[in-house]
């Protein structure tokens, strides 16, 4: 099942079905086979580069997950973060909020921001 009613997914690995492709795939080298890491060159919010892995010794690694709902991070980029991305009350509207763009191996993709965002009703303000 995909993120919205209706929608439907898969995962596949070590090969894909073509009719259910539309494009070029990508394919990124493991750096890391213990959680399938691939190198992470950098993380971009609303198209704007974060830096995040400047300077790192050994630089950055992701580990693309089908099993969490959720983005982890480290602290120390989780400190980035939490300066760059919204922190609002009032999310009635969850796709203003722009996107995050993973870069791995110079190429971009993009999580819009109703695909990253939390969302949930206060239950002490509106009594359910």
């Amino acid at each position: 099942m995909g993120v919205h009613k209706g929608d439907e997914s898969e995962l596949l690995f070590g090969k894909y079905d073509p009719a259910k492709f539309i494009g070029e795939i990508q394919w990124h080298p493991v750096v890391d086979k213990l959680f399938w890491s691939l190198k992470l060159d950098d993380i971009k919010y609303n198209g704007v580069p974060l830096n995040i892995c400047k300077g790192r010794a050994g630089g950055c690694m992701m580990t693309p997950d089908s099993g969490t709902s959720l983005l982890t991070t480290p602290s120390w980029a989780l400190s980035m973060l939490e300066g760059v991305l919204p922190q609002e009350e009032n999310c009635n509207n969850k796709h203003k909020f722009g996107s995050l763009t993973f870069v791995i191996d110079g190429i971009d993709y993009d999580v819009p921001s109703h695909h990253f965002m939390d969302f949930y009703k206060d239950v002490y303000e509106v009594g359910d």
